[in-house]
Order: C-alpha cells, then structure tokens, then sequence
C-alpha cells in the first residue's frame, strides 16, 4: 500500500475482476485508482478504471495510452475510463501497488472521465 496507507489516486494496483458481463472487464488486470484520496482514507470502497493491453482502445475518447515504464507497467496498456468500477478496500495490499501515472497523464485520464461522464 502507498505511504499514506490507503490507495492513492493515480496509483496502479493489479486487482481482480469478476465481472460476469460479456464486455465488462474480467480477470486479473492493472487498476488505476480514481477517486479521491479523502474518499480513499475513509470509503470501505475504492473507484477504480481498468488498464488493458488492447490498445485499439486508446483510439477511443476514454481510452488513454500509458508507455512502460509509467505506472510500473512492463507493456502498453491503455486507461480504459468507460469502465468505472467499484472495488473492496481490501483488495488494495501493498504487493498489489505497481505505481504511479505522472500527473501529464493524469490530466489526459481526468480528460477521457469527463467525457466518459459527460461532464465535458
């Protein structure tokens, strides 16, 4: 877990999916944490967006490219801000953290979550 020990926004944790959804995320996949670090001290739950490897989705609107070594990835991934998901606290351990997004990338992910919500 991040030094404050919570999860940080911006930090990326390998979490698990298990969404029973056709398109909706599945399996073990890196995490972007979103929401706020006053929620994230507080909330049993944290909002997260998934990364995936299916760079096709960087083409979208919501979809936001990350370059390894970035967050602690070791390929590229792509911030996919159309799938918003809730996750327990408990899943965020300290062998789960692989890093962080620059704050250039973070304005491109608040960017992609804007339009996701249609708050642009």
């Amino acid at each position: 877990m991040s030094p404050a020990n919570y999860p940080q926004r911006g930090e990326i944790y390998l979490l698990e999916f298990k969404a029973t959804e056709r398109h909706a995320m599945r399996f073990r996949h890196p995490a972007l944490v979103i929401q706020n670090n006053k929620a994230n001290r507080y909330s049993g739950v944290i909002l997260v967006v998934p990364l995936t490897t299916t760079l096709k989705v960087a083409e979208l609107p919501v979809g936001v490219l990350v370059d390894p070594p970035e967050g602690g990835l070791d390929k590229p991934s792509v911030v996919h801000c159309g799938q918003i998901h809730t996750v327990s606290r408990d899943e965020f351990v300290p062998g789960r953290l692989l890093g962080r997004l620059s704050a250039i990338t973070m304005e491109k992910v608040n960017k992609a979550l804007r339009i996701s919500l249609d708050l642009a």
